[in-house]
């Protein structure tokens, strides 16, 4: 089915969540797979089931790596998780990655793009039992004068001929395997930039606070980058340490993708508000913040100008490359200073009013006694 156009999927890409992340090698001979007789008849005889398709595969992503000419072999595993059998197919395309380089973004594959055909999966209708797991060979087979880096999907989906009971439509979707395929070169370059590093808030009230990185491949092959962000402040350093990048999620080649990170280690600090298990939302969008007060951290209450240093590391194919950036921003609570300044200019004047009471108290007694 090359012909099968996936933009629907994206809909339903509902395995790959942490894209380019969880990256497994598979580099091994296997059985090939084919369609037996019985399931031929299967086929034939199959309905698709009304509700959603529910399908687990594994790994979510695939990294091959080999060199010029020479064909590699591995496989994805693949469960039926519904309670009825389902008839399905596999299709080949490619992708490419969104405006921050976050998630892939399916596109059907052209009649130019050879490198589509050095992927081979079969891709013949099958029946897979409620429960079943089933082994899906695939190969790698690039040509000689193949280099660098080629991207795929495997996107798993219902075949065309299934149809739902009583004319009603089946419910449909597609879960996608994303492969990510390097083809080794002398002219592999493995380069990575810090286009910027902030802080989202440059000033707030209580934590949590955001951190933005943008991290550009000025490179011709995808890299996971990795590091740290440390935190500053409040006359100590290192108050806080946040792990970047911990999945190992890539970027791709002359692509951009931001990366957030999140510190809210504080006391007090805000937390989304939920019912149940929805997050609650006010009408523009944003989440509905409640202020949480965990006296069990009541020693981190923040204050003051912090400093943030982000050191990234890569590898460039000899040595790890480090790369630095800072920023600042300052966290004022200002509604808890305030209170605190309210308590003391009351109390102040309580005791400049006990003072003048204490004071008048003694004046008129002195005047009393030189009465007498």
């Amino acid at each position: 089915m090359n012909g099968y156009k996936f933009h629907f999927c994206t809909l339903s890409f509902m395995l790959v969540s942490g894209f380019f992340a969880g990256i497994a090698h598979a580099q091994r001979p296997i059985e090939k797979f084919s369609v037996t007789a019985v399931e031929s008849s299967q086929i034939s005889q199959f309905t698709a089931p009304k509700t959603p398709i529910n399908l687990t595969l594994s790994p979510v992503v695939l990294n091959l790596e080999t060199d010029p000419g020479v064909s590699i072999t591995t496989a994805i595993r693949l469960r039926n998780n519904n309670t009825s059998p389902e008839q399905l197919e596999i299709s080949v395309g490619t992708f490419l990655a969104d405006t921050d380089g976050s998630k892939p973004k399916l596109i059907d594959a052209k009649p130019s793009d050879e490198f589509i055909k050095w992927l081979r999966v079969d891709q013949a209708p099958f029946v897979i039992q409620p429960g079943e797991w089933r082994t899906i060979p695939i190969e790698f087979a690039p040509p000689t004068d193949a280099a660098l880096s080629y991207y795929y999907t495997l996107i798993v989906h219902r075949s065309f001929g299934a149809t739902a009971n009583d004319g009603d439509a089946a419910i449909s979707g597609a879960p996608a395997e994303l492969v990510l395929a390097t083809v080794r070169s002398p002219n592999v370059r493995r380069e990575l930039q810090v286009r910027s590093f902030k802080a989202l808030h440059p000033v707030l009230e209580y934590l949590p606070q955001e951190f933005e990185v943008v991290i550009k491949n000025t490179g011709n092959v995808h890299l996971a980058p990795s590091g740290n962000i440390f935190i500053d402040g409040q006359g100590k350093k290192d108050i806080a340490v946040l792990s970047f990048n911990p999945t190992g999620s890539l970027v791709l080649p002359q692509t951009e993708r931001t990366f957030v990170l999140k510190w809210d280690d504080g006391f007090p600090f805000f937390t989304s508000k939920t019912e149940g298990n929805k997050e609650l939302r006010r009408a523009d969008g944003q989440p509905v913040k409640t202020l949480s007060w965990d006296f069990s951290k009541a020693d981190r209450f923040r204050l003051g100008s912090f400093d943030a240093h982000l050191l990234m590391v890569y590898d460039n194919g000899v040595r790890d490359v480090p790369i630095e950036s800072s920023a600042q921003f300052w966290l004022i609570p200002w509604k808890i200073m305030v209170g605190i300044g309210l308590v003391l200019i009351l109390a102040l004047f309580g005791l400049i009013s006990v003072g003048y009471n204490s004071f008048q108290l003694i004046r008129e007694k002195k005047r009393n006694d030189n009465g007498k």
